[in-house]
């Protein structure tokens, strides 16, 4: 069981796929449930599970596909205007700074 805290989105990281549950009884509110598949990249994908309320547990369902890879579940508080969440999905190495 993994416990929220205040801040938002929520991320669990499955290691080993399979299924969770998230305390979210100090949150309000509806939340949607995504999916980021840190193997490949890409785009969220969504699972059984499209969203869940705040106010006690809740069952985040299974990734949408490769049930026992690891997977990063991504919980965001549903709210009109909010900027899209987009995971960093290549590394990015600033250029050293360059001597004058």
């Amino acid at each position: 069981m993994r416990r929220a805290v205040t801040l938002l989105p929520y991320l669990v990281y499955l290691p080993n796929g399979g299924t969770t549950d998230l305390d979210l009884s100090g949150a309000t509110g509806s939340f949607t449930v995504n999916w980021f598949n840190p193997r490949t990249g890409g785009a969220l994908a969504g699972g059984p599970v499209k969203s869940v309320n705040g106010g006690g547990k809740v069952a985040l369902g299974t990734s949408p596909a490769d049930a026992d890879e690891d997977w990063l579940a991504i919980i965001r508080k549903q709210s009109v205007g909010r900027a899209k969440f987009r995971p960093h999905v290549r590394p990015h190495f600033p250029k050293p700074p360059t001597s004058a």
